[in-house]
C-alpha cells in the first residue's frame, strides 16, 4: 500500500453458500489485515456473509485508518463452519468516496483463464507479487460462468456422535496387546442397531452394588438455527435394538437389578 496519508480502503466481492452452519460472523468473510506505516496493526477488516444456503451475495466493507497504511494481507475466510462456500470477483483497493466505487482492484489472480481451468492449490507453492498465494490446501479455483472462482469447503463443525465411535485401527492398536491379559471374555458388550455404535456404556464399583450407566448420543441437531431455535429443534434419537451384556465377577453377584431412567421410578428386572 505505501500510503502517505491516510485514505479510506474497501474490501468487496461475492460469495454463495451451501449448508452453512451456525451464525454469519467474520469466519466466513472477506478478511482483511493491515499494518500501519508505524509498525502497528489493524486487524480484522471484514466484509461477513450470511450463512445457511444462497446464491451469489455482495458483500463490502469500507475501511477508514486514522493513520497511513504499509500493507494488507487479504484472505477469503472461511473457518468455524461446516459447509462449502464460493468466492468470486473480489476487489480490493483505495476507495473513491464520491464515485462510491474502488479505484483500482489491487488484487490479482493466480488462474490464467486462457491457459489453466482449475487451480488446486496446495502448500508450499509461492506467489509471486500482486496474486493470490495459498497458505494451506483445501480450497481450489474453477471456472464458474467464465469467471475464476474459489470453492472452499470444511468438515469442521458439529458432527453428532463421531467422538464416540472406534477407530478400527486405532482399537486394534490398543487392545491387541491386552487381549493376553484379559481373563476370558470382555466385561461389556453393547450391541444393537448402527445406532447402538454411539451409546457410551460406563461401569462403576459402588458400594454394595454395580452401577451399568449408558449414554445414548445418537441425536438430531440443528446449528444453523438461532439458538433458542436450536434448544427446540435439537432432540435425542431412540436406540432400537440394544442388547448390554455385562459379565460381573463371581463375588459381586447382585440381589436384584434395577432399571433407572432419569425422573421416572426404577424398574426392577429379571
Amino acid at each position: 500500500m505505501n500510503q502517505q496519508q491516510a485514505a479510506s480502503l474497501a474490501i468487496e466481492g461475492f460469495s454463495k453458500a451451501e449448508n452453512v452452519n451456525g451464525r454469519r460472523d467474520s469466519d466466513y468473510s472477506l478478511y482483511v489485515d493491515l499494518t500501519y506505516q508505524d509498525g502497528n496493526n489493524l486487524w480484522g477488516q471484514v466484509a461477513p456473509f450470511n450463512t445457511g444456503t444462497h446464491d451469489w451475495q455482495f458483500s463490502r466493507f469500507i475501511i477508514k485508518p486514522d493513520r497511513p497504511i504499509k500493507s494488507a494481507n487479504v484472505h477469503l475466510l472461511f473457518r468455524g463452519h461446516r459447509g462449502t462456500v464460493w468466492f468470486r470477483d473480489v476487489k480490493f483497493g483505495a476507495w473513491d468516496e464520491q464515485a462510491q466505487q474502488i479505484k483500482q482492484n489491487l488484487l490479482g489472480s493466480k488462474l490464467n483463464p486462457a491457459v489453466d481451468e482449475v487451480y488446486d492449490a496446495s502448500p508450499g507453492q509461492n506467489a509471486a507479487a500482486g496474486v493470490w498465494g495459498p497458505y494451506a490446501a483445501g480450497f481450489k479455483v474453477e471456472m464458474i460462468d467464465g469467471r475464476p472462482t474459489v470453492r472452499i469447503s470444511s468438515n469442521q463443525g458439529l458432527m453428532p456422535g463421531s467422538f464416540t465411535k472406534l477407530d478400527a485401527e486405532m482399537q486394534t492398536t490398543v487392545m491387541g496387546p491386552l487381549e493376553k491379559l484379559l481373563q476370558g471374555k470382555r466385561e461389556v458388550m453393547v450391541t444393537g442397531q448402527e445406532a447402538a455404535a454411539n451409546v457410551y456404556v460406563e461401569v462403576s464399583d459402588l458400594p454394595g452394588q454395580v452401577a451399568v450407566q449408558l449414554i445414548n448420543y445418537n441425536a438430531s441437531l440443528h446449528p444453523q438455527l438461532p439458538e433458542l431455535e436450536q434448544q427446540q429443534a435439537d432432540a435425542a434419537l431412540p436406540v432400537d435394538n440394544l442388547q448390554a451384556a455385562v459379565r460381573l465377577p463371581q463375588r459381586k453377584q447382585p440381589a436384584e437389578a434395577l432399571w433407572e431412567t432419569p425422573g421416572q421410578e426404577p424398574v426392577k428386572l429379571r
